[in-house]
């Protein structure tokens, strides 16, 4: 009888094992990025990056609300390669990056209608603007949604991170290259050492399926002169009818250098967004602002470097800026996705005053399952200062296994 148990026992065990394996799924991604960019578009200058990713998934029960999955990739980089050069220009400088962007271990539990959500490692995770936090970083989230209202706390670290490609504002203290156009930095450099802390509150379908949402985000320099970062945000949004959407977000920031005072800045937006039953159209329109210097209020500076402007210098990031914007897109295919956007910048520092004019035309053709290619073209033009034109052509092509 014990035989006979031993024996059940280590087929089931083997049972499960062979089910496990079967359902861990994995793959990888090929992806080559071409592009060319500068002042003149006859003086463009090529940035070639070629990269090599890993990614592996494992579900710990049938329904896969349990899971661990990773992806890890490596990347080389040229740039400021003068096009036309038989051999390579001085100037050009050489890179290798790798990194691990995700390391996670989910899980869900349910009760009733009630759901809890775990998960923990490394992930990617952003703030309810979009514009304040959005990077990976080694983290624990746990989230309650509880019928009519959602909970989370999130908390992470930086310091694992490699700072080649997490860009976070004010972490540039390493040498970027070492005057012979060689980028002197390691192929994985760790970031600055910050702890992240957040609680969002959010009432989705608070009335005529409006979402209300509230967070308090902390960002904390642990080495180090200090510099620290507190945002308190609120958002509201939801549907005007039935294929007519708003937004309406606004945070406050109060920032902390040293021994300082916390200063004040804020960032606020507004956007409609239209979605078209035919072709996937999508329509939208609005506004960013970000406080500059301008007596009351001061600069707003966010955590995550963002890209505000296409300029080729000066500041491209959200702070003492206003943003009108309007984008669209369509798919005139199924595997073609067509979009366009404009954008006008004002300086927000003190008056508003009308600083440039940006636009960008992108074409997404997903030629098979596993074969994507794209194509971005933009330009920028500067009212005052013509050093700040930038224009460029980007092409992408990716191919997953």
């Amino acid at each position: 009888m014990k035989k006979s148990l031993k024996y059940t026992l280590l087929s089931l065990l083997l049972a499960s094992s062979v089910t496990a394996a079967s359902a861990v799924d994995f793959g990888g991604m090929i992806t080559n990025d071409t592009k060319f960019s500068g002042k003149d578009f006859g003086k463009l200058l090529l940035e070639q990056k070629n990269a090599a990713t890993a990614w592996i998934r494992i579900p710990f029960n049938n329904e896969g609300t349990t899971y661990f999955t990773a992806e890890g990739m490596y990347q080389f980089v040229q740039k400021d390669i003068k096009i036309g050069d038989v051999s390579p220009s001085p100037d050009t400088r050489y890179a290798g990056i790798a990194d691990l962007s995700l390391f996670k271990f989910a899980t869900t539990w349910k009760t009733g209608s009630n759901k809890i959500s775990l998960s923990a490692g490394r992930f990617h995770s952003m703030d309810l603007s979009g514009l304040v936090f959005s990077q990976t970083a080694d983290s624990l989230l746990i989230s309650f949604d509880l019928n009519r209202v959602t909970f989370a706390v999130y908390g992470a670290y930086t310091g694992l991170l490699n700072a080649r490609t997490v860009k976070m504002l004010t972490t540039a203290d390493f040498v970027e290259h070492d005057g012979k156009g060689s980028l002197a930095m390691d192929h994985y450099q760790l970031a600055q050492k910050y702890v992240v802390a957040s609680a969002t509150l959010s009432f989705p379908n608070l009335f005529a399926g409006q979402t209300l949402s509230l967070q308090g985000l902390g960002t904390f320099k642990v080495e180090g002169d200090s510099y620290n970062r507190i945002y308190a945000e609120l958002s509201l949004g939801g549907p005007l009818v039935s294929t007519l959407y708003y937004n309406l977000h606004t945070t406050f920031g109060f920032a902390k250098i040293k021994d300082d005072d916390f200063k004040t800045g804020n960032l606020s937006k507004a956007f409609l967004t239209y979605y078209a039953p035919v072709k996937s159209i999508t329509f939208s329109a609005g506004a960013v602002y970000a406080s500059g210097d301008n007596g009351g209020l001061k600069s707003f500076t966010g955590f995550t470097s963002q890209t505000a402007t296409n300029a080729s210098g000066g500041r491209t990031e959200y702070t003492g800026i206003i943003k009108a914007s309007a984008a669209f897109s369509i798919k005139p295919l199924q595997n073609l996705l067509l979009g366009a956007s404009c954008d006008a910048i004002f300086d927000a520092n003190e008056s508003p005053k009308y600083e440039g004019f940006q636009y960008g035309l992108n074409a997404n053709w997903q030629v098979v399952s596993d074969f994507l290619l794209a194509a971005t073209m933009y330009q920028y033009f500067d009212k005052n200062d013509d050093n700040r034109n930038k224009n460029c052509i980007q092409l992408k092509a990716a191919l997953s296994f």
